[in-house]
């Protein structure tokens, strides 16, 4: 008898140790999609102040180059490259992050918690 109590008592502190889980999982959800949403915010706005950006590697890049039909190929190393954002990421990185901050904001009200 006194084993059936010890089984039920043990069932129910795992079921409100799940339950805490399940909170502790939603919190992290909703910091992990504010934390995207913020980075793509930050990246739109950080790509429409910028016209072109030069990231520059350690170990260089060898490319053949051809010069024309009877011309050997030269080789070339490239340790730089030079990014050009066109018009719309900006823009589109922006209103990405501002939707995904928005979802994450409203997180615990869609699965039925409490709004901080």
């Amino acid at each position: 008898m006194e084993e059936s109590r010890s089984v039920v008592g043990h069932s129910s502190t795992l079921l409100s140790i799940g339950k805490s889980l399940k909170l502790g999982v939603r919190i992290v959800w909703r910091a992990f999609f504010f934390a995207v949403g913020t980075m793509l915010v930050i990246v739109g706005v950080e790509c429409l102040m910028i016209d072109s950006a030069t990231i520059v590697t350690d170990r260089p890049q060898t490319y053949q180059v051809s010069n024309g039909w009877f011309q050997p190929p030269q080789t070339m190393q490239v340790g730089t490259r030079v990014i050009q954002p066109p018009d719309w990421i900006p823009w589109s990185l922006i209103a990405s992050g501002t939707v995904v901050v928005l979802y994450a904001l409203t997180l615990p009200r869609r699965w039925g918690g409490k709004s901080e």
